[in-house]
């Protein structure tokens, strides 16, 4: 039987209809996976081409602690807000860092690329006190595209052998002190049996 030219071209086009769904499906599949793969560059992008505030417990120079915020991003960090818990303001013990941290609360500062923003609250006078609870609170800052918040939180228990290590420097200054204290005592006896020698040569 042989096929006429109608049923032919029916045939042939039915083929191509079919031939086409299938290649459209397949663009469409692949065009949605091409744009998944550029939203997660861009996402990439994003994450790495932006400010990134991280925070630290600072002891500087064994004389004071704070908490020292810096930018490990690629971007300046602009409008940076750093707001610290009432909790832990009102339990330090040192009425001026009171102040300092409250005078904080609203401020704005910028901390460039690499730069970073030192926040103190005590001075060695801190190791006694023992009201002191965990530092909480949150920074958030700009970058050209968004704004970003971070929770900042220090659980300070975790640093007491900080509080009350001596460095050799000031293990050295103690044994000064001893050795002055000691020649001091050695320096009175000898001035004091003198003085008796001195007397029983006049008697």
């Amino acid at each position: 039987m042989i096929m006429s030219a109608d049923w032919a071209m029916f045939w042939i086009t039915l083929v191509y209809v079919v031939a086409t769904i299938f290649i459209c499906k397949a663009n469409i599949k692949s065009a949605k996976a091409a744009k998944e793969q550029t939203d997660e560059m861009k996402r990439q992008f994003a994450l790495l081409n932006r400010p990134i505030i991280e925070y630290e417990f600072l002891y500087e120079k064994r004389s004071f602690y704070g908490v020292r915020f810096i930018n490990h991003g690629t971007e300046t960090a602009n409008h940076v807000k750093i707001s610290i818990d009432d909790s832990f303001i009102e339990g330090l013990n040192e009425q001026g860092f009171k102040d300092l941290l409250k005078k904080q609360i609203g401020r704005e500062c910028i901390i460039g690329v690499g730069q970073h923003y030192d926040l103190f609250f005590g001075t060695n006078k801190l190791r006694d006190n023992r009201k002191l609870c965990a530092l909480s609170g949150t920074v958030t800052y700009s970058g050209k595209d968004a704004t970003y918040s971070e929770q900042v939180y220090i659980d300070f228990p975790q640093y007491m052998t900080i509080f009350t290590v001596h460095s050799e420097h000031e293990d050295l200054i103690d044994k000064i002190k001893k050795q002055t204290e000691e020649l001091r005592r050695i320096r009175l006896q000898l001035e004091s049996k003198n003085i008796l020698e001195k007397d029983d040569t006049d008697a």
